[in-house]
């Protein structure tokens, strides 16, 4: 079976307000109406059948659940057992779950501070009745780690299973580095780390890291590859492409001439430095 991976920002909109959330991934305008996307999802889905292909859907935000219709679209695209990712924060309502439930197959719940307790467990124990795949990540805030890192290992304790505990990143800028979390504390999560560190890049400057990139990741340049056709990313503006790497550029799904493509594009990158990059099929 030929397999299409498309990972679908739908919006950047979040009424959740978490305190180290800045408002770029949460400020963005409301969804938009559920009938564009449904008409994006049928013109996908007919487009890569053509070519028969099945896809697999992965949704993500903002908060994907703030798109009041969500359920019908997860329904769509699980036509024909097309495999449905979601990554949500769960949201408030009990009444959500026992809609989306039967659509998706894995599940990345992400657990805040503001969440209800009894909703975590509820969505937890549903999935995992159905034998479904459920990842749980939960923030640590460093001015609240004790709170955090505890209700982690409740939880890991209640179900038998390994969270994802998350350092958190200052406005989300990866050069600005982790939040001044202690010794202990980074000690305590994964047994690494310092906070002398100014950024994930630890002692290496930028240069070096891209140099160390470019000395490790094999090289594709002038080969065909299937960037656009195994593998889609969807912003939350609606832009398209394929590969991580940036080598193809598709348009907006939101405007009225957009069309995916039917054929291996010419990689033109240096070096394929991306993992799941790595992995799309190539063509001498």
């Amino acid at each position: 079976m030929l397999i299409t991976h498309i990972t679908w920002t739908l919006h950047n909109y979040c009424k959740a307000g978490c305190s180290y959330c800045p408002s770029s991934q949460w400020g963005g305008d409301e969804p938009r109406p559920i009938e564009q996307y449904l008409n994006f999802a049928n013109y996908a889905i007919e487009h890569f059948d053509k070519m028969k292909r099945t896809i697999n859907w992965s949704f993500n935000g903002g908060e994907p659940l703030d798109l009041f219709d969500l359920p019908q679209l997860l329904k769509f695209c699980k036509k024909d057992d097309n495999l449905i990712e979601l990554t949500t924060n769960g949201g408030r309502l009990w009444l959500d779950w026992w809609a989306l439930e039967s659509h998706i197959d894995i599940l990345n719940l992400t657990y805040h501070y503001w969440q209800q307790p009894n909703l975590i467990k509820f969505i937890i124990d549903t999935f995992s009745k159905k034998q479904k795949t459920v990842n749980v990540t939960i923030p640590i805030r460093y001015n609240f780690f004790d709170e955090d890192f505890s209700r982690a290992l409740q939880l890991e304790k209640e179900y038998n299973i390994k969270t994802i505990k998350q350092l958190l990143i200052q406005n989300m800028d990866w050069m600005l580095g982790y939040y001044p979390y202690t010794e202990s504390q980074l000690e305590a999560i994964n047994g690494i780390g310092s906070q002398s560190k100014k950024n994930m890049l630890g002692d290496q400057t930028f240069e070096e890291y891209q140099e160390h990139l470019i000395k490790i990741s094999p090289s594709f340049a002038g080969q065909k590859c299937n960037d656009g056709i195994e593998k889609l990313n969807i912003s939350s503006a609606g832009f398209v492409g394929g590969a991580s790497c940036g080598n193809t550029y598709l348009g907006n799904i939101w405007d009225s001439n957009f069309k995916l493509i039917s054929e291996p594009q010419i990689c033109n990158m240096r070096v394929c430095s991306n993992l799941e990059d790595q992995k799309i099929t190539k063509f001498p």
